[in-house]
């Protein structure tokens, strides 16, 4: 939906507006659906999210449930591809305590296969995703929880309400939850404005610290007064 947005600002039309909320209180529907069933979505993202018109109305469908686990499963990879921070530095702790747990012939054989990937040029989330990939059957588990699927609606609000790819690509990948937070703070100073605007008010909750963070359903319930 790039013809949506002003070229010159990457701000959302004015007549687009009322669709695109309609598509992200639909989507916001579709995981209160899936929470009330026990599941998480993991990767909640534009690419995943299909839009159709039927009889003159945008409908929105949620594709993609390979990465689909219950509430408090157990797992020990990538939270889908927008992780929230408390989850990418729990999984990058347990990296580093796995590394230094391995055998001096298991590191060897590690280091190696960085330097290939490394002169594969790949780039730090191919690198990451073949890391986790390694060290998997030795990765201690963690809990997951819709928390989630909250950060990545905040992540898809952002995207659909204000054409910020650059901006959101800094929060995609991989390495150190830090680079994540700071990507989260640039992106409400500078662009949101939760004291003027509904939409970016959810999409700043939903973005918050683990404990100040609001719950799918709360997004839900305010999306009912987004205009």
């Amino acid at each position: 939906m790039n013809g949506h947005f002003d070229q010159n600002t990457h701000t959302l039309l004015p007549k687009y507006r009322p669709l695109h909320i309609s598509l992200l209180r639909q989507v916001t529907e579709a995981l209160w659906g899936m929470q009330s069933r026990n599941l998480i979505h993991r990767d909640v993202k534009a690419d995943n999210v299909l839009v159709k018109l039927v009889r003159g109305v945008h409908e929105v469908r949620l594709t993609d449930f390979a990465a689909t686990v219950t509430i408090g499963k157990l797992i020990n990879d990538s939270a889908g591809s927008y992780p929230p921070p408390e989850i990418q530095q729990a999984l990058e702790q347990n990296i580093h305590i796995t590394l230094s747990k391995l055998s001096a012939a298991e590191k060897d054989k590690y280091d190696a296969l960085v330097v290939k990937w490394k002169t594969l040029h790949l780039n730090r989330a191919e690198i990451k995703d073949n890391q986790n990939t390694y060290l998997h059957k030795w990765l201690p588990n963690i809990s997951l929880s819709t928390e989630v699927d909250a950060w990545a609606l905040g992540v898809l609000i952002c995207q659909t309400m204000h054409d910020l790819p650059n901006l959101i690509q800094m929060m995609q990948w991989d390495s150190f939850a830090w680079e994540i937070k700071v990507a989260r703070q640039t992106l409400v100073d500078l662009y949101l404005h939760p004291e003027e605007d509904l939409v970016d008010q959810i999409a700043v909750k939903l973005l918050a610290k683990q404990m100040e963070r609001i719950s799918i359903q709360e997004a839900r319930d305010l999306f009912q007064d987004a205009t």
